[in-house]
């Protein structure tokens, strides 16, 4: 039962974009317009399985590569600039997060971000959504550590800076690199969320379920609200 998997955690590391809040719609479709701007196009299963949880680093060398040149001023910046606009039009909470912050404050159980998103991202979309003081010291970025996910460094360092054991940690991700990346920390519990908005069909989202437990999810929910 996955209700009861709190009960043997003492640390809950969260993934944000897709978990915390439901913009992957709006990342991942600027960064398809982005691709296109550069003669790279991806279908929407490809954007989901090829850069959800990546770093803005770790994109822009993608793109670098496939291109053979740098980016100049369209990625990051004018992506960056297009994906802002967008939260400040509409950020919408995953539902059954705010009901799960609510019981891990009750419990006393810590709890933290561990996101390939810039900080200013993070900032700013914890601004709109009414959680920054929540996360005001806690609010971890791949800009913090030397390797980004899918690499443990983030969620190692996440860990150290709550002052808990990984294997007694829970991390609650939606993208095969934060999976994989928990994996290689020894968290101990690997929750894979496929129930945001940007998995928006069936196919897709058993498809990426599947995808998350090749990569080491030890469970699988598609709505928050398993974990109450």
């Amino acid at each position: 039962m996955t209700a009861n998997l709190l009960a043997g955690v003492d640390a809950v590391i969260f993934d944000f974009d897709g978990v915390v809040i439901d913009s992957e719609p709006i990342s991942l479709g600027e960064l398809g317009v982005t691709l296109s701007q550069f003669g790279l196009e991806m279908s929407w299963p490809e954007l989901v399985t090829s850069f959800m949880g990546h770093s803005d680093i770790a994109i822009q060398a993608y793109i670098e590569e496939k291109i053979g040149k740098p980016t100049g001023d369209l990625f990051p910046d004018a992506w960056r600039k297009r994906v802002r606009e967008g939260f400040a039009k509409s950020l919408p909470v995953v539902d059954g997060i705010p009901a799960l912050f609510e019981r891990l404050d009750r419990d006393g159980i810590p709890h933290c971000l561990a996101t390939g998103s810039s900080q200013a991202r993070v900032a700013f979309a914890l601004e709109q959504i009414g959680e920054t003081e929540r996360f005001a010291d806690t609010a971890f970025s791949a800009e913090q550590v030397k390797n980004g996910k899918p690499a443990p460094d983030l969620f190692l360092f996440a860990a150290d800076q709550l002052g808990v054991d990984p294997a007694r940690s829970m991390v609650i991700e939606d993208g095969l690199a934060g999976v994989a990346g928990s994996k290689a920390a020894g968290i101990g519990l690997i929750v894979g969320f496929v129930g945001a908005s940007h998995l928006n069909d069936d196919a897709l989202r058993k498809a990426h379920a599947e995808n998350l437990r090749e990569a080491g999810a030890t469970h699988i929910i598609e709505s928050i609200s398993d974990l109450l």
